[in-house]
């Protein structure tokens, strides 16, 4: 079905400049893809494939193994424990428990 088709019968407009395309398959899937079938073709403009895309604030990769994710966390969660670090001798111990065990609760998944 095309895309802009289903989009205006949906009354959406779909803006090119925010929008990404992804495929989601095995590496053997996609490495059988060819550069045509990777960017799709719209009035406006043309979509490439993307290896990671982010939706909701989750980064999705293309075999959906989440290892993206979990650097991009990683990454933030190493950047915030340096800012702990920096203000630690600016508090007391008990402060300080309080706001590692913040930090760590809130990185938690339930």
């Amino acid at each position: 079905m095309d895309i802009n088709a289903w989009s205006h019968s949906h009354r959406l407009k779909l803006n090119v400049q925010k929008s990404e395309v992804i495929w989601l398959a095995t590496s053997q899937q996609l490495a059988q893809l060819n550069q045509a079938d990777m960017t799709i073709h719209l009035p406006d403009g043309a979509l490439t494939a993307k290896p990671t895309v982010r939706n909701l604030g989750v980064q999705l990769d293309n075999e959906l193994s989440f290892d993206a994710q979990a650097r991009n966390c990683v990454k933030r969660c190493y950047y915030h424990l340096r800012r702990i670090n920096q203000i630690k001798r600016y508090v007391d111990q008990e402060c300080l428990r309080s706001l590692l065990h913040a930090f760590i609760t809130s990185r938690l998944i339930l």
